[in-house]
């Protein structure tokens, strides 16, 4: 039974709709990361040197308020994902950060 579930599922990821999507995501996520006049252009209408950023990712830039609010069903998901990336990343170089600080006591005393 679990089996059946589980070729349900993997022919669903594999199906057309689902891979179109996926590749659209990937797009979107290039563009999230990526080349210099995609990164600056606001999420939702595209407007080159848009100023304003997602306050809690602060990655995906906006024109106004209006695309923002316009993109955020869209943007929701991805939003957490990196915001969750860039704690774990602050807190990773916290550590190393603290780290390095206890072993220079070490080594001094």
């Amino acid at each position: 039974m679990v089996e059946e579930e589980i070729a349900k599922l993997v022919r669903t990821l594999e199906s057309e709709p689902v891979q179109r999507l996926l590749e659209k995501n990937n797009n979107d996520d290039d563009d999230a990361r990526g080349a210099d006049d995609a990164s600056k252009s606001c999420g939702c209408c595209g407007i080159r040197d848009a100023k304003s950023r997602c306050s809690r990712c602060h990655v995906r830039r906006y024109c106004c308020r209006e695309c923002q609010l316009k993109d955020w069903p869209r943007h929701r998901s991805k939003c957490r994902e990196m915001a969750a990336a860039a704690a774990a990343a602050k807190k990773k170089k916290k550590t190393a950060s603290k780290d390095k600080e206890d072993k220079i006591q070490v080594i001094s005393e």
